[in-house]
């Protein structure tokens, strides 16, 4: 069996590559180097870059599982496979660490099994399962006084509360996992920090509560500045402009996305890019500067990536509807297709109805049932805001009206109620 040193060199040469090729501006020659010799091993973070350099997810990691013993840092890899697509990839490193760990008994190793056996259970679509088998592998790593990754396994385990609809829940544990990193300085601990708040912002944001969502993006901005981890600092910066986009701010999402296209641009980051450009365009649509707006929407529509594309075609439509062109409209709202969340099928919807490519009654029993389907108040008052905004940028006020009225009477159901620290206003 080859070492992963000599898996790389094999990839880095087919391809034609130097080991200074190869390193980058993330890593060194000379760690390179010594990783094919076998004299140094490469770190989680050194993986995901090569995967992202040589384009070659399934042979890396691989090798790489197969090379070095599992440790909690492969469930970052997890979760990096998951976000970039190669689920089946994912499913493999979860078997392969499940298997090591099999052999090797104590309770030196206990937690690191059961966040592996909860991460199989989420990638099986049972997150409810998964979250407890991870807040007992967090248990257990506090009960050994193993804070980080104690902290990590809340992080996931309130994850798959999210998905379960567990809000509370889940943003209790993403603040007890901040409390137990408390004013740790190191690197891991800091990107740790902003992703936990970043987790607590997208609670908020789903929830349409987009003050509280703004103020813990921004808190995830500052940790992952501190951290010198500028990709994530610009996905952070991305997400905040959606939040500043639902409290009607669009110059701010502007400026906002501006610095994350600064930042992730010296980073040499480009996966984004389409987002980032769909955001932008959404941002300058709100400001009513169309003419800019809309070749940023046409590029992020024509990206491969299916579900930006579908995103674009639909904010595309909005914007035809809005400046009196249905048939370009109805043109851009064919391509609105593929899966997306509730909210986004909520929208696409409303503008269908108001646009007539949909009977109305049809879609309005449609995004009734969708609203149906949310877990919280909020979250069914936020779904039929937007659609009521959808229905109205399609020509249809009175329609928006019957839909933004049925929202009125969730938030107010709603409103007061038991969430934690409750300030907001709507």
């Amino acid at each position: 069996m080859e070492s992963f040193g000599a898996v790389l060199r094999h990839l880095r040469q087919a391809q034609g590559l130097t080991q200074a090729d190869v390193a980058g501006r993330h890593l060194t020659r000379a760690h390179i180097s010594a990783v094919e010799r076998g004299a140094s091993r490469l770190s989680i973070d050194g993986l995901k870059y090569l995967i992202a350099t040589l384009h070659q997810p399934d042979v890396l990691v691989q090798a790489y599982c197969t090379a070095y013993p599992p440790e909690p840092s492969w469930i970052e890899l997890v979760r990096f496979l998951v976000l970039r697509g190669h689920r089946d990839l994912a499913e493999s490193v979860v078997r392969i660490a499940q298997g090591t760990l099999r052999s090797r008994p104590g309770s030196a190793v206990e937690s690191l099994r059961l966040a592996f056996d909860g991460w199989s259970l989420k990638l099986r679509d049972r997150a409810a399962a998964a979250a407890l088998h991870l807040s007992r592998a967090a248990g257990v790593a506090l009960r050994a006084r193993r804070w980080y990754e104690g902290a990590v396994s809340l992080w996931h385990s309130g994850e798959a509360l999210v998905e379960t609809g567990q809000f509370v829940r889940a943003i209790s544990h993403f603040r007890r996992a901040r409390v137990l990193l408390g004013s740790r300085q190191s690197r891991r601990a800091l990107t740790m920090l902003g992703h936990l708040w970043r987790s607590e912002g997208a609670v908020f944001q789903r929830l349409g509560l987009h003050g509280r969502s703004r103020a813990c993006l921004l808190q995830a901005r500052q940790m992952y500045g501190e951290a010198g981890h500028s990709v994530e600092e610009g996905h952070a910066l991305i997400e905040l402009s959606l939040a500043l986009l639902g409290e009607g701010k669009p110059a701010e999402a502007k400026a906002v996305l501006c610095e994350a296209g600064s930042i992730l641009h010296r980073a040499g980051h480009q996966t984004c890019w389409p987002i980032l450009t769909l955001n932008l365009g959404i941002a300058l649509a709100e400001m009513g500067h169309h003419r800019e707006s809309l070749p940023l929407l046409t590029e992020a529509r024509s990206v491969p990536e299916l579900k930006t594309a579908a995103y674009a075609a639909l904010e595309l439509a909005r914007l035809h509807a809005c400046q009196g062109q249905p048939d370009q409209a109805r043109e851009a709202l064919q391509d609105a297709v593929g899966t997306c969340d509730t909210v986004e099928q909520a929208r696409r919807l409303a503008l269908q109805g108001a646009l007539g490519t949909r009977p109305r009654a049809e879609a309005h029993m449609k995004i009734l049932a969708l609203a149906q389907t949310t877990y919280h108040p909020l979250e069914e008052a936020t779904l039929l805001f937007e659609a009521a905004r959808y229905a109205n940028a399609g020509g249809a006020p009175g329609w928006s009206l019957e839909l933004s009225l049925r929202a009125y009477s969730c938030l107010k159901a709603a409103w007061p109620s038991n969430w934690p620290n409750n300030q907001d206003s709507r």
